[in-house]
């Protein structure tokens, strides 16, 4: 079947969900929803969408579409999903990260989405990227042996916008298991917002899964945007018996070692299709044989709450205990001490140097 595809929100990654949809061969948008008449009046130029709407409620009644496409800022994602899952044609929403910035917000939309067995996608394509598949069929072989120390980098960019690619990385390696505790420092900066809620400057995180059903225990440790460790999502993997490198500057996309070999396997990698797509393709899989995606609500929900721990953690200066309660104070708000005022524009961060760009882009 044709699906039928409304995206909400024209900015710069709805582009990437419009190429995924038209690359996928099973969809077609045929609607989108933006406040920004110009923004949204040259997207729908460029990508020949039928019908364009200011107001999304109203497109999401008169389009009856199967899937939808959350493309807004984080703190809208919450009212539109739950608004998108309420509309009975839709049958997927795929909802760009963070899923949401608190706890209650993202156990109502994956409440929503399961009431209604609409599969919900949550915007961490890398899961489908090559080289990210490659390393998880290396640890499910066996070869290597249990997962024991992760240690991951992202090089530039904040907790809530690069390194929840790099954290939801972590937790597909260690088999979605759950993290139990995080202990954290995160240094606030002075004052950044990016997608309207506010930014750090750098932060590092210790955390740890602890030993279940004869599976052992893994040590993780995080680093985000610090200066002296280099490398974009740069990942490696400690097993019993070897290592896997993935994405370490100047060397091949995938490195994997065994301690009993006499020489290191080096994976090569060819052409990689776009992650998007196959996270799309994923998507309106999960639609037609009633799965969850790769990448759900639930490893979305996972992703966020270990950095909600990691600002909790700073602010109490202690060990935070995971799965958080959705009765914990909103740590996002309490470590900046937020007024909930949505601030900023989309390239309004820090720099890896703590040098606050306006520019749009990260240096």
């Amino acid at each position: 079947m044709a699906f039928r595809v409304a995206i909400i929100g024209t900015g710069h990654v709805a582009h990437l969900h419009a190429n995924a949809y038209r690359a996928s061969g099973k969809a077609e948008v045929v609607a989108i929803a933006d406040i920004n008449d110009e923004i949204r009046a040259a997207f729908q130029k460029e990508y020949g969408v039928p019908n364009t709407y200011r107001d999304y409620r109203t497109m999401l009644d008169s389009e009856s579409p199967d899937v939808v496409s959350v493309c807004v800022w984080p703190h809208l994602h919450p009212e539109i999903t739950v608004t998108a899952a309420g509309t009975h044609s839709v049958k997927g929403i795929l909802c760009e990260k963070p899923l949401a910035l608190t706890l209650p917000a993202m156990n109502e939309m994956i409440t929503a989405c399961r009431q209604r067995g609409i599969a919900l996608g949550v915007g961490h394509q890398l899961r489908h990227q090559a080289r990210v598949r490659t390393v998880r069929e290396l640890i499910s072989s066996g070869a290597f042996g249990a997962v024991r120390r992760v240690w991951a980098v992202c090089g530039s960019g904040d907790l809530m916008s690069n390194t929840i690619h790099t954290i939801d990385l972590v937790h597909f390696f260690c088999d979605d298991r759950q993290v139990k505790r995080v202990l954290a420092q995160v240094d606030p900066g002075d004052g950044a917002y990016r997608f309207g809620h506010p930014v750090e400057r750098t932060s590092v995180a210790y955390a740890l899964i602890p030993e279940e059903g004869g599976i052992p225990d893994v040590r993780i440790c995080v680093e985000s945007a610090n200066c002296w460790s280099q490398g974009y999502h740069y990942i490696t993997i400690e097993c019993v018996d070897g290592t896997i490198e993935i994405n370490r500057p100047g060397s091949p996309p995938v490195v994997a070692k065994g301690w009993r070999s006499s020489g290191g396997e080096l994976k090569e990698m060819g052409e990689e299709p776009d992650p998007s797509t196959l996270a799309v393709r994923d998507l309106l899989d999960a639609v037609e044989h009633h799965r969850e995606p790769v990448s759900n609500g639930m490893t979305g929900y996972k992703a966020v709450e270990f950095i909600l721990a990691m600002y909790q953690s700073a602010l109490k200066r202690s060990i935070v205990e995971l799965p958080l309660s959705v009765d914990t104070p909103d740590p996002l708000r309490h470590f900046f001490n937020w007024d909930g005022v949505i601030r900023g524009g989309r390239g309004t961060a820090f720099s890896t140097t703590g040098a606050v760009t306006t520019t749009g882009k990260i240096s």
